[in-house]
Formats: structure tokens, C-alpha cells, sequence
């Protein structure tokens, strides 16, 4: 008979839901952003919104969840509520090159061209 080992089971791979998320007090936003990424993947997009909406109102002044509102208003083409998160978080975080370019698309949507070249040129300088 043969001698049996035990290895050590495969620690499931942490998110930053476990990683100190969670369990910690004011960190609850964590989970509701994560779900609200799941829910966009599924394709549920009206409640990825909603949940997002929730998590920027909990934590305003927390980047991720900010971006990814603006991205999905853009994509439901809600071009003046994307313009407004995606500015503030190209203006709250100024190195942040694809908040720019995303600015600058929604400028373009919006007719506004010269406008947007601004946020090119600002993101093009970050390169």
C-alpha cells in the first residue's frame, strides 16, 4: 500500500473582496462593485448601472467604480451622465490617460470636437 501525502488544498484565488475587503468596515462598497462587474459580463447592464450608481454614491471619491459608470453610460449612450464621471475622474486623478481619452470620446459624441482635443492632447502627454 502506498504511503499517502497530503498536500496542502489550493487556496481559492483571493479578489480584493477577500483581501482585507469585505470584513473590514467601510470596505462593504467592494463587494457591490464586484458585483456590479459580473453583472456587466452577464450582460445585465441596466443593473450593473444601478449597483454602480450605488457604489459612487457610497465611495465618490473611490476612481474604479467612477470609470466604470462613465463607460457604461457611454455605452447606453447616457452622454452627459458619462461626460460627468469621466471628467471628474480625469480631473480627481490627472495621470489617468484613458480617462482622458474616454472624455474625449464622449466630447466627440457630444459635438464637441475642439474640446476634445484638449483631453487627447492631455493624454498624449502622459504617454
Amino acid at each position: 500500500m502506498r504511503s499517502q501525502t497530503h498536500r496542502p488544498v489550493p487556496e481559492k484565488r483571493k479578489t480584493k473582496a477577500h483581501v482585507g475587503g469585505a470584513t473590514q468596515p467601510g470596505m462593504a462598497w467592494v463587494n457591490r462593485y464586484l458585483e456590479a462587474r459580473a453583472l456587466e459580463s452577464a450582460g445585465d447592464i441596466d443593473r450593473a448601472i444601478r449597483t454602480l450608481e450605488e457604489v459612487v454614491r457610497t465611495v465618490p471619491n473611490e476612481q474604479a467604480p467612477r470609470f466604470d459608470l462613465g463607460i457604461l453610460y457611454t455605452r447606453v449612450r447616457r452622454y452627459p451622465d458619462a461626460l460627468r464621471e469621466l471628467y471628474d475622474v480625469s480631473e480627481r486623478f490627472p495621470n489617468d490617460g484613458k480617462a482622458a481619452v474616454e472624455v474625449a470620446k464622449v466630447l466627440l459624441r457630444l459635438g464637441q470636437p475642439k474640446l476634445a482635443l484638449t483631453f487627447v492632447r492631455r493624454a498624449l502627454a502622459l504617454d
